[in-house]
């Protein structure tokens, strides 16, 4: 029987084929693209990412080094590269995205077990040209609904209340993540859609570090067939008297550690259009995206989780390579930060695995 892998591409390949606007980057595993996409979308759009070393010449990568990946340290030590993990977490893929030179972005693999299904290899590279964020954009909005397909599933419309997500291991401590912590639908403020929120969050993380993000953008929500006006805008929390003095210590710390992500402001989103019934949005309402509060899922990982998330509500769990447990078990993007897993509230899960195995 064929792989999860095996049973995507093909799918992806044959909508291709037929003339889709879904396009992927030729040798790169699609999920791995999927967990890119936020980034790609944000460099293209001008981002500059606060925990992120940047030198003058955006094209000088850093060997590549095996023993840096068991480092905690390790996002530090590549600069123009942005570290992001795959969702497989027993192949270990990890790699880097970032600038390289005038309307081209460089991804390269720098770690990855044997056990990877695309066999990537530590040194691989791959160069995006053209507009890579509207590639971005559109293969991000329409991956949901690939995944669905691919194994012949009605895309959810649902509120995934019935799906659990709990932390089984926290690697190093971010701001989000409590050891234990479990949490359950809403996993946003205020009950946010979380389809939406899955198809707008490349241009949230985008506005979040100074990307060029239009003030009202137009998104299709895979939970109704009209589209809805998004407005995202960044409202500055800096105190007049305390923030100089902290951008002065952040300076000095960043001079002789490392680059420092301060969050010193919210992200407010507002919705516009003709709300379907049963959305759990409203028109002309404003919604906070999550900067901090360990009471719901970290929007990274969300944006991450959320394939999965369609698929366990469904009672179809990937098994991974080497994972002999009946749910989802997904890391966040950071390859130095936190292990998710999902799973009916209720109880654990015993419902249908894809066919075989990565």
């Amino acid at each position: 029987m064929r792989s999860y892998l095996e049973q995507l591409t093909s799918h992806i390949d044959g909508l291709s084929t037929a003339g889709s606007q879904v396009e992927i980057v030729p040798g790169l595993c699609p999920l791995l693209y999927y967990s890119l996409v936020p980034y790609i979308v944000s460099i293209a759009d001008g981002a500059q990412f606060g925990w992120m070393r940047y030198t003058a010449d955006t094209q000088f990568r850093r060997k590549i080094l095996k023993c840096d990946f068991s480092r905690k340290d390790v996002n530090r030590l590549y600069p123009n590269e942005i570290i992001v993990r795959c969702p497989n977490h027993a192949s270990k893929v990890v790699c880097g995205v970032g600038p390289y030179g005038d309307g081209v972005i460089k991804v390269r693999i720098l770690d990855a077990e044997s056990s990877c299904p695309k066999s990537h290899k530590p040194g691989e590279e791959f160069l995006l040209l053209g507009d890579q964020a509207h590639r971005a954009r559109n293969f991000n909005r329409s991956f949901p609904r690939l995944v669905c397909d691919a194994f012949g599933l009605k895309e959810s419309r649902g509120d995934n209340s019935k799906i659990g997500v709990s932390i089984e291991d926290i690697i190093f401590p971010c701001r989000y993540s409590r050891a234990g912590q479990k949490y359950t639908w809403p996993f946003s403020p205020d009950g946010f859609c979380l389809h939406l929120f899955q198809a707008i969050y490349p241009e949230v993380l985008s506005c979040m570090y100074g990307g060029r993000v239009p003030e009202r953008f137009e998104v299709p929500c895979h939970c109704q067939s009209t589209p809805l006006g998004v407005s995202i805008k960044k409202v500055s929390k800096r105190r007049p008297v305390f923030s100089p003095v902290l951008d002065i210590a952040e300076g000095v710390f960043e001079r002789f550690f490392y680059p420092f992500d301060r969050i010193d402001y919210d992200i407010k989103v507002k919705i516009d259009g003709k709300i379907p019934g049963g959305c759990a949005i409203a028109s002309g309402r404003e919604y906070a995206v999550n900067m901090g509060d360990q009471r719901f899922i970290c929007p990274s990982a969300l944006h991450f989780l959320y394939p999965y998330l369609l698929l366990a509500e469904r009672d179809t769990y990937i098994e991974w390579s080497g994972d002999s447990t009946p749910g989802h078990t997904i890391p966040c993007p950071d390859c130095v930060g936190t292990l998710y897993a999902i799973c009916p509230r209720s109880e654990y899960p015993t419902g249908s695995r894809l066919c075989g195995s990565w």
